[in-house]
């Protein structure tokens, strides 16, 4: 009788340890499936209140409005002076800008930028001056970094690129 209840306990460990093992692989992976879903969620608000700061434009349609449009219609910069627009969701934080001329190069900073507000620089863009660049770096409030450049041929944009730090 003692050999059968040993057995018994034999038994009952083996079961338990199983038992216990399995619990132990399904908590590390509810973590893990856990944490893959935090991470989304974070970048799901990242992108709603992503900051996007890029040069403010407006198109120039021909001069004879009768003409057929072909190519491409160029964006120019909107104004007299650069202005830095956020057209994104989310406020841009510490900017700091550069704007590259030909003969110089002139930067400041910002520390604020609200969506749908706008920066204006008070530097006149020169026409005929050849390629300008304007660079500028900022952050979003949950502290990633973004840059922005535009380059420039007069007024009209030629390319503008926002990417990550």
């Amino acid at each position: 009788m003692e050999a059968n209840w040993q057995m018994v306990q034999a038994i009952g460990l083996w079961v338990v340890a199983i038992v216990g093992a399995i619990n132990v692989w399904y908590f590390w992976s509810y973590l893990s499936t856990a944490r893959d879903q935090a991470k989304a969620a974070f970048r799901q608000a990242e992108g709603l209140l992503k900051p996007v700061v890029v040069v403010a434009s407006t198109t120039t349609l021909p001069v004879d409005s009768a003409a057929p449009v072909t190519g491409d219609i160029p964006a120019e910069v909107y104004g007299d002076f650069v202005r830095l627009i956020n057209i994104g969701n989310g406020p841009a934080l510490d900017l700091h800008w550069n704007y590259q001329r030909v003969h110089e190069s002139v930067h400041g900073k910002c520390a604020y930028l609200a969506p749908a507000c706008e920066f204006v620089m008070k530097i006149p863009v020169e026409v005929g001056t050849g390629e300008k660049s304007i660079h500028v770096e900022y952050k979003s409030f949950d502290d990633v970094s973004y840059i922005s450049d535009t380059v420039l041929r007069d007024r009209v944009i030629e390319r503008s690129t926002v990417r990550e730090a």
